[in-house]
């Protein structure tokens, strides 16, 4: 049969792969075969949990009602009479609000509604009941909205709507306190101010008269007016000396003194000529703003330039001026007799102005202090009226006020429906975590001790060797009376035919991870079948440790292998198994003192090449590739090797089993399920006819007898 006529001959021809390789394995095929097999218990257990499950989380949680009351707080109050600051528009309304909201939730109100719903016994009397209140509420304000809604959430639909109603009263009651609070202090405020403001005015008054008493006169202001003119009038006789005076000289003195007379400078002439005076002052603040500029630019500067040009017609304009007061004669002495008696005149008129200054400088300063007295006099009543005006209008307004801005406009009422009811949820939440904790429980049982318990599971697995075949469960001994082991044989023997082979003779090993997943009885029937098929076939038992074929075989006391390697020649050790045609048997033989630690690579290398010229397969029993010395001696020479895993082993073995066996670099490798379940043969041999039927349908009519014949 031609690899292209089965699914498991294409599997067995293709490279093997190394260990380690292949794909991740999937989390759910993982926990589908954990659960494979179970799924009835796990589903019967998971209903019979699924009831208590749903019973608890149908009184998990009981359901919640809610009682609802809507604040509404206006922007302003209704005007009766004035517009006062109670009735006007609030700044900053939305603020207001939320502010209003916060004060709903506030510990002061919530104790408030407390301390009601305790004296009339639905809430315990503990110091903080009023926590389990604020908890159970909320309160909410939408977006550009004056209402404010509460909503009190509790399992007693009764209960949550006397809360509520608690809550909206208490809050009611210190809102409208506050309210008459903040009336209460604006009123005192108003009360203090015109009591201040009426003291202020009149002390400012009285000190205003007591200043005018004291200077004889009430009229201050007028008295000033003419003491002023008294000293304009001074002003200017005393200029007109000063000018004259510095021409007169005294000309005995100067003989005395023998001082010739001098010319007169700009300076000089600016001490009894005002003209002269501010031109020299106009002088100097243009060198200092020269000066200035000297600090931050260069004379050559159009800024600089232009004040030199300045100076220069100021000081034309002084040289003006001194040639004109010279014309006067200003610049010459004058006798002395006219000299003292303008002297005398400039003293006398001097006095007089000082005494004059005196009194106006009093008469200014008494005049300031009154007008500062007057100016906080009328400040005062300014005050005392503009008090007066608004506590007139507030009172007025809280006599005629009806309603304040906030009220409400919604009380609570006793819910009928549910708010909350997640019974029903919870209770399928709990039917379901009972089913899932019964499949969860299982599914852990399987993960936490892996086994291949149907063939698919080791077909499956990632970087496993072809499965060739697999054998149902028979009685012991009755593998050759059951048609569908023995279907599964033939098959085997197949696929292992159809590889090519070293020499004359196929030389097969049949090992297993542990004892006991018969290979033994595999082996013999795998012997048996390649001997009907009219091959000269040998069925050595290497197992000298279990000796199954011997013991099936009724060969015990019969020489075979430990006989051979001990002896090293061909004496008698084969014999030919009795009603089977094509067949001998070399057992595990009989040689005393022989220990599987004699069987060595070496001597099996050489007994391998004796059987393969006299035999056309060589089918050999060992025993487990994890426990046993023979199969490490025989793995190495064989062609194929064969792992049987028996149903229920354990995965974690066979891994390393197969494992082992790329270590000792055995040739093809190829897995037998054992004591596969019915379901599992039926299902294999559907899938095989059915690929074999599209195989042969797909192929030219004269391909298709050949390719069925060679498939039987």
């Amino acid at each position: 049969m031609s690899s292209q006529q089965d699914p498991h001959l294409d599997a067995w021809m293709e490279p093997e792969v190394e260990p380690g390789q292949g794909q991740t394995s999937n989390p759910l095929l993982l926990v589908h075969r954990a659960l494979r097999g179970r799924y009835i218990w796990a589903i019967a257990i998971g209903a019979v949990l699924a009831i208590p499950g749903a019973i608890i989380g149908y009184k998990l949680m009981p359901p919640m009602y809610t009682s609802t009351g809507v604040i509404v707080i206006d922007p302003s109050r209704p005007v009766v009479l004035y517009q006062t600051d109670f009735n006007e528009n609030i700044t900053g309304f939305d603020s207001f609000v939320r502010t209003q909201s916060t004060t709903l939730q506030s510990p002061r109100v919530m104790q408030a509604a407390a301390t009601k719903l305790a004296e009339r016994g639905l809430l315990p009397p503990e110091t903080r009941n009023w926590v389990q209140l604020q908890r159970a509420t909320s309160v909410s304000v939408p977006r550009g909205s004056r209402e404010v809604r509460l909503e009190v959430t509790m399992t007693d639909p009764r209960l949550a709507a006397e809360s509520a109603a608690a809550i909206l009263s208490s809050y009611e009651t210190i809102a409208n306190e506050e309210a008459y609070g903040v009336w209460d202090n604006q009123e005192a405020a108003l009360s203090t101010i015109i009591t201040g403001a009426r003291r202020d005015r009149d002390a400012a008054l009285q000190q205003s008269r007591k200043l005018a008493e004291a200077k004889g006169t009430v009229d201050l202001e007028r008295r000033r007016m003419f003491v002023q003119g008294q000293i304009e009038a001074l002003d200017q006789q005393i200029q007109s000396l000063e000018i004259e005076l510095p021409t007169l000289r005294d000309p005995a003195a100067e003989q005395e003194e023998g001082i010739e007379p001098q010319e007169l400078t700009a300076e000089d002439y600016a001490q009894v000529d005002p003209d002269m005076s501010s031109l020299i002052q106009w002088r100097r603040s243009i060198q200092q703003q020269m000066s200035g500029l000297l600090t931050r630019v260069k004379e050559q500067h159009p800024d600089y330039l232009a004040k030199s040009d300045e100076l220069d017609a100021v000081n034309a304009r002084i040289e003006e001026r001194k040639a004109e007061l010279e014309k006067l004669g200003l610049d010459a002495a004058n006798g002395g007799a006219g000299f003292g008696g303008f002297r005398q005149r400039l003293d006398a008129l001097l006095a007089i102005r000082e005494a004059r200054a005196k009194e106006a400088r009093d008469l200014s300063a008494v005049a300031l202090q009154i007008q500062e007295f007057e100016a906080q006099a009328q400040a005062a009543q300014n005050r005392l009226d503009l008090a007066n005006s608004k506590l007139e209008g507030l009172t007025t307004e809280r006599q005629n006020s009806t309603e304040g801005r906030i009220r409400v406009a919604q009380r609570a009422e006793v819910p009928f429906q549910p708010s909350k009811d997640r019974r029903k949820p919870l209770a399928a939440m709990g039917a379901c975590g009972g089913m899932g904790l019964s499949l969860a429980a299982f599914a852990a049982f399987g993960l936490l001790h892996p086994r291949y318990r149907y063939v698919s599971d080791l077909e499956d697995e990632a970087a496993a060797p072809p499965v060739l075949g697999l054998v149902p469960m028979v009685e012991e001994g009755r593998i050759e009376a059951d048609e569908a082991a023995q279907a599964g044989i033939h098959q085997i023997r197949s696929l292992l035919e159809s590889m090519p082979r070293s020499g004359n003779a196929r030389v097969i090993a049949i090992t297993s991870a542990s004892a006991a997943e018969g290979k033994s009885t595999l082996a013999a029937a795998l012997a048996a079948s390649m001997a009907r098929s009219g091959r000269k076939t040998l069925l050595v038992d290497a197992d000298l440790i279990g000796r199954g074929v011997t013991g099936r075989l009724s060969a015990r006391r019969l020489a075979g292998l430990s006989d051979r390697i001990a002896s090293k020649h061909d004496n008698g050790q084969i014999h030919e198994v009795e009603g089977r045609k094509n067949l001998d048997l070399m057992p595990a033989g009989v040689a005393e003192g022989f220990d599987s630690e004699h069987l060595s690579s070496h001597s099996m290398e050489e007994l391998l090449a004796s059987l393969r010229s006299r035999y056309e397969a060589v089918v050999i029993d060992t025993g487990p590739i994890l426990g046993s010395l023979e199969a490490n001696a025989v793995v190495p020479h064989a062609d194929q090797v064969v792992l049987v895993v028996a149903r229920g082993q354990n995965t974690r073995l066979v891994k390393v089993a197969i494992d082992r066996l790329h270590r000792f670099h055995a040739g093809r490798i190829g897995l037998v399920f054992n004591r596969a379940t019915r379901g599992d043969i039926e299902r294999s041999t559907s899938a095989a006819s059915v690929s074999l039927r599209s195989r042969a349908y797909s192929r030219p009519e004269s391909e298709q007898g050949s390719a069925m014949s060679a498939s039987a």
